[in-house]
């Protein structure tokens, strides 16, 4: 189902479901034309190559992101960086079991991960502690007693 009529499930006020249902008919109608559109029109007159290439994705780093580093050393920059993480991860994983791979290790983490139902309130319980330990430890001055505003994601953002 989709996460929009999830969350407009619950509502009760009648003048509220009928706006829903008429914006929502008509943004489905919006959108089924646009796919007939692109099947009946964009599609039949479409024959180029899909892909940027290297031409196009440089000038668009260099436009959007002020980058004007050649694509390949950008991509040694990224596998250096990526093998140094791996190492390092492998490191830390032996440091926690030396009979276990670095991937039976992550797989150990991953189920040591709260389930998504307890996640804020697990969030909330380490959060206390964090703020408990840097006081108790003088580490630094923390500028309040509360916490930072913490909810879940509405589901039709999800």
């Amino acid at each position: 189902m989709c996460p929009l009529l999830l969350f407009f499930a619950g509502a009760t006020d009648k003048a509220e479901q009928a706006e829903f249902a008429k914006t929502n008919a008509a943004v489905v109608d919006a959108l089924q034309r646009y796919a007939a559109w692109l099947k009946s029109d964009l599609l039949p007159r479409s024959n180029g190559d899909f892909r940027w290439g290297v031409t196009a994705h440089s000038a668009m780093l260099a436009n959007q992101e002020m980058v004007d580093t050649p694509l390949d050393k950008l991509l040694a920059i990224g596998m250096e960086d990526l093998h140094k993480n791996q190492a390092a991860f492998a490191e830390v994983a032996k440091e926690i079991d030396p009979n276990k791979t670095p991937e039976q290790e992550l797989a150990d983490l991953a189920t040591i991960h709260p389930a998504p139902k307890d996640l804020l309130n697990t969030f909330h319980q380490t959060f206390d502690s964090l703020q408990a330990f840097i006081r108790e430890h003088h580490i630094i001055t923390l500028p309040a007693q509360t916490q930072p505003t913490l909810e879940e994601t509405p589901l039709f953002m999800r």
